[in-house]
């Protein structure tokens, strides 16, 4: 399959571990920096036996992102510590960047970012962001991803449905939590939209950058 990519031209990957199967044997038990690895040696190969594949990843170097997890992953059970090492990994493995999971307090990234770069972690780190309009959108996204948001969060997208200004105030909202993840080091946002990309035009807008 990474054969088949690379010979499409396909330059840029996202390498996540994927949810684990829990009806159905799993092919393989790869980690995403054995991932990673494998992207990287079958790029070399292909690479070798075609000299205008070479010319064309002089151009467009293959990149691949990888995902990291402020405040630890539940479905592994890890904490900062754990997912920092997990990163460090990925980028030992060939990684470019990284996207993180999302988070709704600018402190839980802010500690994984500062612990991230004080045990050796370089590469560019993207904030992961998911604007929901309202407290369903909130709680829907914490059974999808397993990020579950803190207790005064969810008081606040409930006390904001009874206001005239509330969207307003949760476009806001979003747009501090970037500001203050920018501050913390991130390289950029990644929105997850849930093809509904209103409110993060929104915040691009209030953020100045749309």
């Amino acid at each position: 399959m990474i054969d088949h990519y690379l010979s499409c031209q396909i330059r840029l990957f996202l390498a996540l571990r994927g949810d684990i199967a829990v009806d159905r044997p799993v092919a393989n038990d790869w980690t995403t920096a054995e991932f990673v690895e494998a992207l990287r040696r079958r790029n070399r190969n292909y690479l070798r036996h075609d000299r205008n594949t070479q010319i064309h990843a002089l151009a467009n170097p293959l990149t691949i992102a990888v995902a990291c997890f402020p405040g630890g992953n539940s479905a592994l059970g890890t904490d900062n510590q754990g997912e920092v090492d997990r990163l460090l990994e990925k980028q030992d493995a060939g990684a470019d960047f990284a996207i993180s999971q999302v988070f709704y307090k600018p402190q839980v990234f802010d500690e994984f970012m500062t612990l991230a770069r004080k045990q050796g972690v370089t590469i560019p780190i993207i904030a992961g962001i998911l604007p929901q309009n309202n407290l369903i959108g909130i709680q829907k996204s914490a059974k999808i991803l397993g990020v579950s948001a803190p207790t005064d969060i969810l008081a606040f997208f409930a006390k904001l449905e009874e206001t005239e200004d509330g969207q307003e105030l949760i476009t806001k909202y979003y747009a501090d939590l970037c500001k203050k993840a920018y501050e913390s080091g991130s390289a950029g946002y990644h929105f997850f939209t849930m093809n509904k990309p209103d409110l993060a035009l929104n915040v691009l807008k209030l953020l100045n950058i749309y």
